[in-house]
């Protein structure tokens, strides 16, 4: 990314085997744009050169380490701002990033905002604190439920989708940890999420505001849900000793900066799931 605002192009789907019949049928490939603009974000830490002096420990340093750091959990924070926002701005079909009726082309309607009433899996005994039985169930009814998504050609998109991560608020992150890994559920049976044929990476987000939602994405796929975007990676400066902040302020100013942004991106790939 060089530029103020970047444009990416969310191709449609080719066209599907048909027989043969007389000549070629020509398609041609649907095309809709996503434009992201890159921002500017900074963080910039305040350090007397006395305490720097007199450290003992590495503390501060660690703390201005952490400063560069931090800017790679930033990446999370904005995709978790893009999943809870919901918003339309950038979503090729003009609708709500999880919406209830998507669609595009000969897809039909698509519900990528689920509930019990889509999963009846979603339906458990305590939304906030589901069992990890009723997890592996909600899970594998989530995933089904994508596998039903229909592309512009009216063809499924997710029939090979094998990889997903699942994003859930903390007070999920345990039973939804048990359903994905452990050998054997709540109620001692076989849990059949483990050694299949796909995978669902648990991750917690504690930003996450609801505590009965989850999403759930899939991340093999040709398109991602979110498009991560970087003109300019992360960049550290210093006003230390010998400069003339230093010189007039007794301090030093240690400052870290990346233009970047994150935009929504494949819809089709993407699900929001409430329990309740």
């Amino acid at each position: 990314a060089n530029q103020p605002i970047e444009t990416y192009p969310m191709v449609g789907d080719a066209p599907f085997p048909r027989e043969w019949k007389g000549g070629r049928k020509i398609d041609t490939l649907d095309v809709f744009e996503v434009q992201i603009r890159n921002v500017q974000f900074e963080g910039t830490l305040r350090v007397k050169l006395n305490d720097l002096r007199r450290a003992k420990t590495p503390q501060i340093n660690m703390r201005i380490a952490a400063l560069s750091a931090s800017f790679t959990d930033h990446w999370n924070e904005l995709v978790s701002a893009l999943a809870r926002t919901n918003g339309t701005t950038g979503v090729y079909d003009g609708q709500n990033f999880f919406d209830t009726d998507h669609s595009i082309g000969s897809s039909g309607a698509i519900n990528n905002a689920v509930t019990a009433s889509e999963v009846g899996a979603l339906n458990v005994a305590t939304a906030a604190s589901p069992s990890p039985t009723e997890a592996a169930n909600a899970l594998i009814g989530c995933v089904q439920h994508m596998y039903g998504f229909k592309g512009a050609k009216g063809q499924p998109v997710n029939g090979g989708a094998r990889r997903f991560i699942c994003v859930v608020p903390v007070n999920l992150w345990g039973s939804f940890m048990a359903a994905a890994r452990s050998e054997r559920l709540s109620g001692g049976e076989s849990n059949f999420l483990v050694n299949q044929e796909f995978s669902i990476e648990v991750v917690p987000d504690s930003r996450l505001t609801s505590t009965t939602q989850f999403y759930l994405y899939r991340v093999d796929g040709s398109a991602k849900p979110f498009i991560l975007q970087e003109e300019a990676g992360v960049q550290m400066e210093v006003l230390g000793e010998g400069t003339e902040h230093a010189f007039k302020h007794n301090e030093a100013l240690f400052g870290a900066k990346a233009l970047r942004n994150a935009g929504y991106g494949e819809w089709l790939y993407a699900l929001r799931a409430t329990l309740s």
